[in-house]
């Protein structure tokens, strides 16, 4: 599987994340992908080989590996990945949707477009509210849920957000492009809605894989033996699995990096929250 291209994906969504959200992508990449594509892809990368049963039975192997072990975990883990990088990907489009959308009206030359040039758009930061505080948010709340795929709704609305820049500018509005490429999203309005929901989604898939390694495997130790009595075994049988010691270290730390993944996502999601509200505070006290 190609983590570079995740990584550089997910780099920009970094730009336009909170403090909590860039230390949530430090995690991922450290203690994650870069152990599970060092370290537990050659733990795993025996385990059918080296699972030894006392029979000589043809196919007796082959269905009790299958019966304990349907999904590898190293397998299972890189799904787990995948869907919780997905919602930043979102945040990242919707960002890029907004600076072209500014580009769309500064090559107008709408009056509203606030920016000088195309640079200027490129290196802005979106802050996190209003509708980019919902997108954030709730990428956060999907990271939970599976570890990587709601990042992508935040990326969408990111890139959602340069879009129309990018048409103000070819409409003549004075944007530079080179500076709206650059430009920090910050998470308000629309944003900040794919953002927190990127980031509920991230929670949920979170929890949910847990759950399955949990009910999947019986647990999270892994067995030394197990008995087998499935089809076409001609009795019970004894079969043991390679490395147990090592594969149930790395499986706790997995799960305990997702549990921290987990806490950084509800903080993230607070944060947003909190914010949002004491804004709504302060907008209130200001009118009356």
């Amino acid at each position: 599987m190609d983590w570079g291209s995740l990584h550089t994906i997910l780099g920009g969504v970094n730009k336009h994340s909170t403090s909590i959200g860039k230390i949530w992508l430090t995690v991922l990449f450290i203690f994650r992908i870069m152990i599970l594509v060092v370290a537990a892809e050659r733990v795993w990368g025996d385990e059918q080989d080296d699972f030894v049963c006392n029979t000589l039975q043809p196919g007796c192997k082959n269905v009790c590996y299958d019966h304990f072990f349907p999904i590898s975990h190293i397998r299972l883990w890189a799904l787990q990945l995948i869907f919780v990088s997905t919602p930043a990907l979102l945040v990242a489009m919707h960002v890029a949707y907004r600076r072209h959308e500014k580009k769309r009206q500064f090559r107008k030359g709408d009056k509203k477009c606030e920016y000088k040039d195309i640079e200027e758009i490129k290196s802005q930061r979106f802050r996190i509210e209003g509708s980019l505080w919902w997108t954030y948010t709730s990428s956060i709340f999907f990271r939970l849920i599976f570890v990587s795929t709601p990042a992508l709704l935040v990326a969408m609305h990111v890139a959602y957000t340069r879009h129309e820049k990018k048409r103000r500018f070819r409409n003549g509005e004075k944007i530079d492009i080179e500076e709206l490429k650059n430009e920090k999203i910050h998470i308000r309005g629309p944003l900040w809605w794919t953002y927190t929901s990127s980031i509920f989604f991230r929670i949920i898939f979170e929890a949910v894989f847990m759950y399955v390694f949990y009910y999947m495997y019986d647990g999270y130790q892994m067995p030394r033996l197990v008995k087998c009595d499935a089809w076409p075994c001609p009795n019970v049988v004894d079969c043991f699995v390679s490395r147990p010691t090592e594969k149930t270290t790395f499986t706790i730390f997995m799960l305990a990096v997702s549990g921290i993944c987990m806490t950084l996502n509800l903080a993230e999601l607070c944060y947003l929250v909190a914010k949002i509200c004491m804004k709504q505070s302060r907008k209130t006290a200001a009118l009356k």
